[in-house]
């Protein structure tokens, strides 16, 4: 995709008014707790989506704003309440009444088009649903160009300003919207509650001719060789950061008998005689493979990453960043990070320094809500003030 340049908030979570300039393909954004980097991610992520409903119970989600049934689902079955999401937080100062909307616009003619999210009286939503007749209020997702939808899209919300149940409306019909240019945008977003062995196992499945392991014997089925594969070579790659010796990894067939579905991996090296499950490498490789799995299925699409520095030593920065930088460039991939460790934001400015080709497609964004937008930081002043051991977070 052709990457964003610019971005504009409106009446968005603690942004009244906010913008983004001089964006690249890949993009750090500092500054302290609270001062709205993740949020700014979120805003992206429904960009990205095209304003799909659901992507705001995922936002919700990710900030364990789900609320609780207010029933007992064991004993109540289907008759139990269903859980709903909190998405009130989204409009500048939790203002919930009709015509209350906030805007995202980004640059004008690129692949992602302007949306507004408007809360409405339920009947505008012009749809029956058992929901919307214990609803309060509603929310309506506007968007225009190729992302545009001739039905309502949009979903129920109670008087505090959160989903009910499952219930929204008119979701996007392709899993990510349409760019200008007729492909599909690929968004994925990152978080650290993201980073889990269930989530991991969904996405290694969704990646076509990926290998798995036989548990009985801890042999490879279906292993291509490394030059056959560059997703291979780059999950590997990845791994080999925290681990040197690594050969290879992939998802054992062992059966989790709590979620029912796959959660283990496998990793093999050349020091160990068998294979070590992923864990025992503790965190930081469990990130990097989350991590690389993202950069793999995110071909001409936007990453987001929360927080990317999760788990990981300071010494493996350097190579963290060469290898997204590299993974972005070449396949087409714009990504957006966030951190508080100045040793990630050294790490970007080691990269500028020893990796000149890659200057220009890095930029350091400083999230400052004081001002009305960021300041922008290009490869020659993140080398400047990491020289300087200036503090830009």
């Amino acid at each position: 995709m052709q990457p964003l340049k610019s971005l504009s908030l409106e009446n968005y979570r603690r942004f009244e008014r906010y913008s983004l300039n001089g964006l690249k393909r890949v993009n750090l954004l500092v500054g302290r707790n609270g001062c709205g980097k993740t949020s700014i991610l979120e805003a992206l992520h429904l960009l990205g989506r095209g304003g799909d409903p659901s992507s705001l119970k995922e936002i919700a989600y990710s900030r364990r704003q789900n609320l609780p049934r207010g029933g007992d689902a064991e004993r109540d079955g289907p008759a139990a309440p269903a859980p709903s999401w909190d998405v009130a937080s989204l409009f500048h100062g939790y203002q919930l009444a009709p015509g209350t909307c906030f805007h995202l616009s980004p640059e004008p003619d690129g692949e992602l088009h302007p949306m507004t999210i408007r809360v409405v009286r339920p009947a505008e939503l012009e749809t029956e649903s058992a929901s919307g007749a214990l609803a309060t209020l509603a929310i309506r997702v506007e968007t225009a160009g190729a992302t545009a939808s001739k039905t309502p899209r949009g979903a129920f919300l109670s008087a505090n300003g959160s989903i009910l149940g499952l219930t929204v409306v008119g979701s996007h019909p392709l899993t990510f919207p349409v760019s200008a240019k007729g492909g599909a945008i690929l968004c994925e977003f990152m978080t650290p509650r993201s980073c889990e062995p269930f989530s991991l196992s969904s996405m290694w499945s969704a990646a076509e001719g990926l290998p798995h392991v036989d548990s009985l014997t801890s042999q490879a089925v279906g292993w291509p060789e490394e030059n056959e594969d560059s997703r291979i070579c780059q999950l590997i790659e990845m791994l080999r950061i925290a681990e040197p010796d690594v050969e290879h990894v992939t998802p054992s067939q062992d059966s989790d008998h709590v979620h029912g579905v796959d959660t283990s991996f496998r990793v093999f090296m050349t020091s160990r005689p068998s294979p070590v499950p992923l864990e025992d490498l503790g965190d930081g490789a469990f990130h990097l493979l989350r991590l690389a799995l993202s950069l793999v299925q995110t071909g001409k699409g936007l990453l987001l990453v929360d927080e990317i520095d999760t788990g990981l030593h300071y010494s493996v920065m350097r190579d963290m960043w060469r290898l997204v930088v590299q993974t972005a460039k070449q396949c087409d991939i714009q990504v957006f990070a966030t951190t508080h460790s100045l040793d990630c934001v050294r790490g970007l400015a080691w990269l500028c320094r020893n990796h000149p080709e890659l200057r220009d497609e890095v930029s350091l964004q400083k999230i400052m809500p004081t001002l009305e937008e960021s300041v922008p930081f290009d490869a020659e002043k993140i080398m400047i003030a990491a020289e300087a051991d200036t503090e830009v977070r």
